[in-house]
């Protein structure tokens, strides 16, 4: 019985890894188009057009947990 939970338990892990890995390296994520103004080395000074990124309305008292 120990012999077959160190299977399931080693082929969960690696299972979870490749899951992790592929997350990371998926190169399908929308980002903003934008302008490369300037290069030093490895940064960039970036121009991005006038863009929402998150909106929401919340009353005063949302964080209370009161309405």
């Amino acid at each position: 019985m120990s012999k077959m939970l160190w299977i399931l338990v080693s082929v969960v892990l690696i299972v979870s890894v490749a899951l992790i890995f592929v997350s990371f390296t998926n190169s399908k994520i929308e980002t903003p188009k934008y302008k490369v103004l300037a290069s030093y080395g490895d940064v960039e000074i970036r121009r991005y057009p006038k863009m929402v990124v998150a909106k929401t309305n919340l009353s005063e008292k949302s964080y209370d947990g009161e309405e």
